[in-house]
C-alpha cells in the first residue's frame, strides 16, 4: 500500500436520505382548498345579489323592454349562478366545509 493513503480516509459517510414532507392526505388537500372555494362561493353570492337588483329595477321601471331584458336576467344571470352556487357548495361539502344557501 502506497503511504500517502494511509493517512486520509477516502471512505466517507453515508449520505443522510432527505427529510421531505410527506404527501399530504386527502383530507389535508381538501382543508387547503374549503377556504378559496369557500371565497368564490361567497363572491358568487354578492354577484348573484347584484344581478337580481338589477332585474329588480328593471321590472319596476316597467319600460317596454325592461320585463324581457329583467326575465333574461332571471334565467341567464341568476338562476345560473344558483347553479354553481349549489355545484361549488356540495363540493365544499364534500371536502368537509360547510357553506350556507343563499337567500334572496
Amino acid at each position: 500500500m502506497d503511504s500517502r493513503h494511509r493517512g486520509h480516509s477516502t471512505r466517507t459517510r453515508p449520505k443522510q436520505a432527505r427529510k421531505s414532507r410527506p404527501d399530504p392526505t386527502p383530507n389535508e388537500r381538501g382543508n387547503s382548498l374549503i377556504a378559496p372555494l369557500t371565497g368564490i362561493a361567497n363572491r358568487l353570492t354578492y354577484i348573484r345579489a347584484t344581478a337580481v337588483t338589477v332585474e329588480l329595477a328593471l321590472r319596476a321601471q316597467n319600460g317596454d323592454q325592461d320585463v324581457d331584458i329583467a326575465a333574461c336576467m332571471r334565467a341567464g344571470v341568476c338562476d345560473a349562478l344558483d347553479d354553481q352556487f349549489t355545484r361549488l357548495k356540495a363540493i365544499i361539502e364534500s371536502l368537509g366545509g360547510s357553506l350556507a344557501m343563499p337567500s334572496e
